[in-house]
This record gives C-alpha cells, structure tokens and sequence, in this order.
C-alpha cells in the first residue's frame, strides 16, 4: 500500500490544541488552518481525550504519520483517526451506539469504557485503537452499507480521498470552515460525533446514506 503523504502543519495543530472548547467549537485564533484542525482532532482519538497542552497534541499527530509511513493495522488506524476527523469537521455524523457494537464484538472490555457509544472522543479513540490492535478491520467500519457506522457515504468517502491523497486543507463542503468545530459537541468526550475513519480503499463507491446518526470510515 502507498504511504499516504501528510505533512504535519505543527502551527496549526499548537493552534487548534490552544482554541478548541470543551464543547468542540473552536475559537479564531492565529495559525488556524483545516490541517491543522483535522490533525489536532485527530490527535485526540490518539489520546483518547481532549487536552489543552500543545505538546501532546503534536506528538501524537507525529505518531500518526510515522504510522502512515508503513503497513499493517496501525496505517490503517492512522488513515481511520484522519478521514474520521476531516468527516466530522465536514459536519459529517456517526452512529456512536453502533460503532460501540462493532467494537464489543471483537473487544468487550473497550467497548465498555466510559463513554464509548455516547460521546465521540471515546468511541471514535475506541475504533482507532480496535484497528490498531488488528481487532478490527477497516471494512467493519464503513463499507458503503446501512450496517456500518457512517451516516453520510458520499462525504465520508470524500474524508477518505482528502486523507488518501493527503489534501487535509481543502474543505470538503461549505460547512467546513476553519472554525466551525466537529460536529455536535457535547463535553470532551463529544467533539462532533467522529468516527471510523477507515477503509481507504472503498473511496470510490460513494453513495448517501439516509437515517441514523453515526459514522465509520
């Protein structure tokens, strides 16, 4: 598989990590950018939490793009934290009950974490570290069927293409925008409902997707 070319914009994500609310909005602040946002939102599935020291954030973003550069689960959970964080910037939604059932099928004990099918920083951290661990694949995620845990196809697949090819800035829809934050935010477990970031491979077959409100890659 090919290394996905993501250049870490360390600005942008020490910008988000300084701005970001504990409800998810995201306050205007200098450096902010679409990478950075969907690096630093990413990070937080990395952590499993939401932080406010930069220097967290920014080592975990490293983490994800040292996994990018090789094969195997962790590539698979980078690329699944990255599309599921774009996705959710995009205002794209996930089934976060859902998404915690596929999680207890292959892992009881994480699927039974605080949080985890309530609030997205935990489900969706949850799913990354699933696939990590080879428990899941991303195909159990999203996989352009109403069984998945993606809501919107044809965005979620647009997440994968911006993600594949390593285009984090571009916006993906209008409601994108550098401050508009992930999605429904709750407490610091709910940063939008982000979710499965996964299957980079299914990026073609893009269709909507009606009903439920959750979301897998």
């Amino acid at each position: 598989m090919a290394i996905i070319p993501i250049t870490l914009d360390i600005a942008g994500i020490q910008a988000y990590a300084k701005s970001v609310n504990a409800d998810g909005t995201v306050n205007a602040a200098p450096n902010l950018s679409r990478a950075g946002n969907a690096e630093g939102y990413a990070a937080e599935f990395v952590l499993d939490k939401r932080s406010k020291d930069p220097a967290q954030y920014v080592a975990a973003a490293q983490q994800l793009t040292t996994d990018l550069q090789g094969d195997g689960p962790a590539k698979d959970a980078a690329t699944f934290a990255l599309v599921a964080s774009k996705y959710k910037f995009a205002q794209g939604k996930y089934d976060n009950p859902k998404l915690q059932q596929i999680v207890a099928a292959v892992d009881p004990n994480l699927a039974n974490q605080p949080n985890v099918g309530k609030e997205d920083i935990e489900t969706i951290g949850a799913v990354y570290q699933a696939i990590k661990e080879g428990k899941l694949a991303l195909s159990d995620v999203f996989n352009n069927t109403d069984q998945d845990g993606v809501v919107d196809d044809a965005l979620y697949n647009q997440a994968i293409k911006a993600v594949t090819s390593g285009d984090l800035e571009t916006a993906l829809n209008d409601k994108e925008t550098i401050v508009s934050g992930p999605g429904n935010a709750g407490n610091a477990g709910n940063a939008g409902n982000a979710g499965n970031a996964g299957n980079a491979g299914n990026a073609g077959n893009a269709k909507p997707k009606g009903g439920g409100g959750g979301g897998g890659c």
